[in-house]
């Protein structure tokens, strides 16, 4: 049983190469974990240098080296808690935007719903609800 809650949970081999690992957040750069992904070592438990945080997505690529900032589309967030994708860097402390939470265990597109952290929006990241 749990590896077929692990199956629903992660990309098929066609989707995406990289499978994301248990207590990681993974971004991808297009939608359904699909495209090039980008793995913050501070918004990861499980890499041994999380900070839970990273207030400014400027300053991380993809492992195909195209930046991070505003150009995420999914996200799968396994860890133990939610993680906070905000529109702007320093967790919008500067400017007012969107958020957009992922809990544990799952995954998301972001631009699916209206009122929400848009595709291609996103600039800093959190365990801190706004």
């Amino acid at each position: 049983m749990a590896v077929a809650g692990a199956l629903t949970l992660t990309p098929s081999a066609a989707q995406a190469a990289h499978q994301c690992q248990q207590g990681y957040v993974c971004i991808y750069q297009h939608w359904n974990l699909t495209g090039s992904v980008a793995v913050l070592p501070e918004l990861s438990p499980a890499s041994g240098h999380f900070t839970g945080q990273a207030a400014d997505f400027r300053n991380y690529h993809y492992f195909n080296g195209t930046n991070l900032n505003d150009s995420a589309s999914s996200v799968i967030n396994l860890t133990g808690q939610v993680v906070w994708f905000y529109e702007h860097g320093n967790y919008n402390k500067y400017k007012s935007g969107r958020t957009h939470g992922v809990s544990p265990g799952s995954w998301s597109n972001f631009g699916e719903y209206e009122g929400l952290l848009q595709n291609d929006r996103a600039s800093s990241a959190n365990f801190t609800r706004p």
